[in-house]
């Protein structure tokens, strides 16, 4: 039988907060977002972090997981939204042509502490038809061992947020479990992570709604949770109140202890199972469920691509050292949305899959437009094109190129944006079957930056090093 647990807190700030490192300067803080931090939620967040005295650069951008921010990746573009807040500037673009890596900001502004906020659009990765369960797993451990290896090989702190809970119709409770458990097994060896989902709960409908990203509301009171147990987090030190603590029963009171304001209640049946940081009980007025439409405060045209615990937050005593990480390293970032049942053409083995491996294969510096005769061998799909979100999507197709009648293009399959929708209505495209053969002259994306703002669904195999192309628009 569920235990029905006691709400302490929802918006209450920690009192006595120290921003001040032991050289008396403000600790700088580099915070890091997908889209969930693009309205309502990294607003908020940052305004606490800020009106605490910490000095705070952030830097968000719409579908980005660390794929974007690792400079081991190449430069990946954002079209569905990016934020950048400086202690001397605050920024808002719908269109960035490369999110910055996370090696340089922290080169640029020494962070004390990276406060990451990503996952959601991994879940495709974690469920993906093109690898196996097992090879799925590998992927986001060394994803995610890369990029906490990355944030505190200088010594910075990393203090991570999990998604917050999606519509189960969306993502499987059992997905956005095992997601939150790889990150706190994986991220947790370095340093903080927050359970989103322990205190957040969607409720709205699905697929009316994008089963994500909150409204303004429920987004700032999850902010606002989240933002108390940060104050704590950079108050006391990564893992410091476990270090104290002589058992986990202790290290559990000493959370309740910090969380709870003075005129709080004193929960006297809890058991450490039950310890967050802001607790939250199904049945209790007043507690905090998180729930709302995906309209972001402050948003864009475009909704993010798609892309618990006792204690929110877990983390290790600062003296713990990782142990030497041997996952699988991811090697390209993997699509935004759910992968579906299209099957892989036979005639094409893995090692044509992976040309970017293959030493003889040098892409050019610039890619340039070319003459294909080309065949059908995978399609992204739309789903509930009925009630999308968007007047307009391109969905991305990979052909096997046949011939070239003009131009260069060093790869054996190329990737074609072809229009799905347009102003709500389904396009021919979308009816495209399997072995279509097709001559098309083909055009660079990037050359149509206005095209490069909408939706791009994208639910193939991982290949980064393919540039996207468009069927020429030019006479």
């Amino acid at each position: 039988m569920r235990r029905r647990i006691l709400v302490l807190f929802a918006t209450a700030s920690l009192a006595a907060v120290s921003a001040v490192g032991n050289a008396g300067a403000a600790q700088k803080i580099l915070y890091l977002g997908d889209s969930m931090s693009m309205g309502a939620f990294g607003k908020k967040l940052d305004d606490e972090m800020r009106d605490t005295g910490l000095e705070v650069y952030t830097y968000v951008a719409g579908g980005a997981t660390p794929y974007y921010w690792l400079s081991r990746y190449q430069p990946i573009s954002s079209s569905i939204g990016y934020w950048q807040k400086t202690p001397k500037n605050d920024v808002r673009k719908r269109y960035i042509k490369a999110v910055p890596k996370v090696e340089a900001l922290i080169n640029e502004h020494q962070p004390d502490v990276v406060v990451v906020q990503t996952g959601t659009n991994l879940y495709a990765t974690l469920r993906s038809k093109q690898r196996t369960k097992e090879d799925n797993i590998r992927e986001i451990e060394g994803l995610l061992e890369q990029m906490a290896k990355t944030v505190t090989s200088n010594g910075c702190r990393v203090y991570w947020i999990t998604p917050p809970d999606a519509h189960v119709s969306k993502y499987p409770v059992a997905l956005q479990e095992e997601m939150a458990g790889i990150m706190k097994r994986v991220v947790g060896k370095y340093g903080a992570v927050f359970d989103s989902r322990s205190v957040t709960k969607f409720t709205d409908p699905y697929p009316q709604t994008d089963g994500i990203h909150y409204g303004p509301t429920e987004a700032s009171q999850w902010a606002q949770v989240v933002a108390n147990d940060f104050k704590h987090f950079v108050h006391i030190g990564a893992g410091e109140f476990l270090a104290q603590a002589t058992t986990e029963q202790d290290a559990a009171n000493a959370l309740l202890a910090a969380s709870s304001p003075p005129s709080a209640p004193h929960a006297t049946e809890l058991g450490q199972e039950d310890i967050p940081r802001a607790i939250i009980s199904e049945n209790q007025p007043g507690a905090l469920a998180m729930v709302g439409p995906d309209m972001l405060e402050g948003s864009f045209d475009q909704p993010e691509r798609t892309g618990g615990g006792a204690s929110p937050r877990q983390a290790l005593p600062a003296a713990a050292t990782p142990e030497a990480a041997k996952p699988a390293l991811p090697a390209a970032p993997e699509p935004e949305v759910a992968a579906t049942d299209t099957p892989a053409d036979p005639d094409l083995n893995a090692d044509e899959h992976r040309l970017a491996d293959d030493p003889g294969v040098v892409p050019p510096a610039e890619w340039k437009p070319v003459v294909a005769n080309l065949r059908l061998i995978r399609k992204s799909t739309v789903e509930h094109v009925n009630s999308v979100t968007y007047h307009n999507c391109l969905v991305l197709y990979e052909y096997e190129v046949l011939s070239l009648d003009s131009g260069e293009y060093p790869y054996k399959t190329i990737r074609v944006a072809e229009t799905g929708v347009f102003s709500r209505r389904k396009m021919p495209a979308l009816g495209y079957e399997i072995g279509k053969v097709r001559s098309l002259k083909l055009d660079p994306l990037a050359f149509y930056p206005t095209l490069e703002q909408w939706q791009l669904n994208d639910d193939l195999p991982v290949r980064i090093e393919l540039p996207v192309f468009i069927p020429s628009m030019r006479d």
